[in-house]
């Protein structure tokens, strides 16, 4: 393959560059009026109440495209003839336009691939492309052997940036409903203007939907609370899941390792109420003693009260006295609801965390 041939193809489908672009703001600005109508609607007592059709109608009517009920398409009004049908279709604004989808791709891959790059893996095995949907895209590259996520998310990430990327409804795709299916989108990067070491990406938005969603969820999932993986919630389950948030949290915090935490005795329990002057709350809970390093060094051990579920109240959790129903899912109780003691369990470690470079004490959860 001759240098600038990926360019070629790039280019063959060029249409009028600047009415393009301004097709994508109208398209996106769209949107963005019409989620604010939507948000107004939500938030609004009486117009909460109207119907999906009601709305978009009265959406549309806000956008002065509607006049006489012959801007309406008659698959909205049950006509079996409207003499002006193919204007009122071309009335018809989608929310999710080829704007929207613009958008989330320079957020999603412009942006996201530099927020998640060090979370990217360097690999490239069957296992791995089929996981990221890579082998579901067409790349043209002529060292292809060489890539791996990162360097594909990279290349998709500077022709997005660079503007060099193009979305497209293929005449063989007219007919299909699904957007993610329908839509194609077609990436071109080049080291220079030269066109050395092009690369061109064709695919469904789908696809790269799929892969915009890993890159998301490779950074997420390293600042959020990790996979429940037992079968049940339990004391002992719940112990072993606040365990593995302690390695999971605490991999972000530079100098400071978490090394174990233990379920004091009664005993050890109360010396240390008495000693440190703690005052137990009226609460299903234990003391729980977490031990860390810092720079390979011991340091003091702190404690935090961790809930108890009693196996003779099953769903039932009682805090300062008050009992409470955790629901369906007991595990987003203890973790979101403010009467919980292990709400904001995730700053509560990276609170204690800190305190052990200071060799201080804490059993503050908020």
């Amino acid at each position: 393959m001759k240098r600038g041939d990926l360019r070629k193809i790039f280019d063959a489908e060029e249409l009028y560059a600047e009415k393009e672009a301004l097709d994508l703001l109208t398209s996106y600005y769209g949107t963005m009026q019409f989620l604010e109508a939507f948000q107004r609607v939500i938030f609004d007592r009486t117009a909460r109440e109207m119907s999906v059709k009601q709305f978009y109608l009265s959406f549309l009517q806000e956008l002065g495209l509607i006049n006489t009920i012959d801007d309406i398409p008659a698959e909205f009004t049950g006509s079996n003839y409207n003499p002006n049908e193919k204007q009122a279709s071309r009335n018809l604004k989608y929310p999710m336009g080829l704007g929207a989808i613009a958008a989330n791709l320079w957020v999603n891959l412009g942006l996201g691939k530099d927020v998640a790059a060090r979370r990217l893996p360097r690999k490239f095995d069957l296992e791995t492309k089929q996981a990221w949907g890579i082998d579901n895209i067409d790349i043209r590259y002529k060292d292809y052997d060489t890539l791996d996520v990162m360097k594909v998310a990279t290349r998709l990430r500077n022709a997005v940036s660079h503007n060099n990327f193009k979305i497209r409804i293929p005449i063989e795709n007219i007919g299909i409903q699904d957007v993610r299916e329908k839509v194609q989108i077609m990436f071109y990067d080049a080291k220079n203007n030269k066109g050395e070491d092009e690369f061109l990406a064709i695919a469904s938005y789908g696809v790269i939907e799929t892969f915009m969603r890993k890159i998301h969820s490779a950074e997420y999932e390293f600042h959020h609370y990790p996979h429940f993986e037992f079968e049940e919630l339990n004391s002992a389950t719940l112990f072993s899941y606040v365990d593995a948030c302690f390695k999971h949290f605490c991999r972000s915090v530079r100098g400071v390792s978490y090394e174990n935490m233990v379920r004091l005795s009664p005993l050890d329990e109360y010396e240390c109420l008495v000693n440190d002057d703690i005052e137990r709350p009226r609460s299903d809970v234990v003391m729980v003693k977490v031990e860390f390093s810092v720079n390979g060094v011991s340091c003091d051990d702190q404690v935090f009260w961790m809930p108890y579920l009693n196996s003779s109240r099953p769903g039932l959790f009682e805090s300062e006295g008050i009992s409470y129903v955790l629901g369906e899912n007991p595990l987003a109780w203890l973790l979101y609801h403010e009467s919980s003691p292990i709400y904001n369990l995730s700053k509560l470690i990276l609170s204690m965390a800190d305190c052990a470079r200071l060799g201080a004490k804490s059993l503050d959860t908020r």
